[in-house]
């Protein structure tokens, strides 16, 4: 618009759609899901300078999403899938639509310091494998659910920028709200598949949950070819208000999944046409059931990354996850592959 005054605007168009089937080869059994999804959104951010230190950047993003042409078959049904008989249920249509926002200033002290705060608004519709297919997955079986609905959440987050000379320093805090927030949780049911019993588990909108956290991003090149990344994060989610009469109630619950801290340190080093990368991370205990009754420990593994560019386009490359073979569980129940070494061929056509 002007030397101070900067406009983007835009749309974003999806379409998306399953055509789910089950085809048994020891049976007559068929099991069908289907679904169709349409995403429209329009968007627009102003950044204006309102002098030499100070920046205002604000946005307005309108979206729209519907669900149609949704339904679950089963055909010709026996033991293999347990159904009592031919089924055909329709899932209703949805169509739901909101308008976020985003505001921040940002205030630049010196060439060493800069600083911001933020406030925003986000617009999430439910996945489509989550509004219509039902089956087995890692903890358990996944029963489709057609009417869930969008979470939304809102969020405020102060953070500082701090450069100087080869070294730079970004911390953070956050606060946020997630409303009809969606989640994976028990419905107090198990299922036998032959011998293996698990529990029947749906994605829905648990009402009202608390995310409060903090991270670093610390950056330094220590040589000409030689930089150190580190990143540290800690994040807290409780489950606030729990919404739905199936189930127990969550409420006070801490998210699964989330592990409070995180640490990631990376050194990088670039000869020539080689590259090479040696990281540590740290992943803390977290829950992995939605009653915070079984947690998975905490783990420590280290990578290391070689490559070699060649021929302009080629990258030939090395990877060796978790060098030292720790053995852990990971945050879906299951031990970890232990040492796991890649290698492979990179084509670069854009170069």
């Amino acid at each position: 618009i002007s030397e101070k005054n900067y406009l983007i605007f835009g749309a974003d168009i999806k379409h998306g759609d399953t055509k789910y089937q089950d085809i048994y080869f020891t049976s007559f059994d068929e099991v069908y899901y289907n679904g169709n999804y349409n995403f429209f959104a329009l968007f627009v951010q102003d950044e204006h300078d309102l002098s030499r230190k100070f920046k205002l950047v604000s946005g307005l993003r309108f979206d729209y999403a519907n669900f149609y042409g949704g339904d679950f078959t089963v055909k010709n049904p026996s033991a293999a899938t347990a159904y009592p008989r031919d089924i055909y249920n329709p899932y209703q249509s949805q169509a739901w639509n909101a308008l976020s926002f985003k505001l921040a200033l940002n205030y630049k002290q010196n060439e060493i310091l800069r600083h911001y705060v933020s406030i925003a608004s986000g617009f999430n519709p439910p996945k489509l494998d989550d509004l219509c297919r039902s089956g087995k997955i890692s903890k358990g079986i996944k029963v489709a659910n057609p009417e869930l609905t969008p979470e939304k959440l809102y969020n405020i987050e102060m953070g500082t920028f701090i450069t100087v000379d080869k070294l730079s320093i970004e911390p953070a805090v956050y606060y946020s709200r997630g409303i009809d927030f969606h989640y994976l949780v028990s419905l107090g049911e198990d299922i036998d598949l032959g011998g293996e019993v698990l529990p029947l588990l749906q994605k829905q909108n648990i009402s009202d949950v608390e995310i409060i956290g903090a991270e670093i991003n610390v950056k330094y090149e220590i040589l000409k070819n030689l930089r150190l990344s580190t990143n540290y994060s800690y994040n807290y989610t409780t489950i606030i208000k729990y919404n739905t009469t199936e189930g127990i109630d969550l409420t006070g619950k801490y998210a699964v999944e989330v592990p409070p801290h995180q640490f990631y340190a990376g050194l990088f080093y670039q000869f020539k046409n080689i590259n090479t990368s040696l990281s540590y991370r740290y992943t803390d205990e977290q829950w992995i059931d939605d009653e915070n009754t079984i947690k998975v420990d905490g783990y420590s593994i280290f990578d290391f990354k070689v490559s070699y560019n060649f021929k302009k386009y080629f990258q030939l490359y090395a990877d060796v996850q978790n060098i030292f073979d720790v053995e852990f569980v990971d945050r879906k129940g299951y031990p970890s592959p232990g040492r796991y070494v890649l290698f492979g061929l990179k084509i670069n056509y854009n170069k």
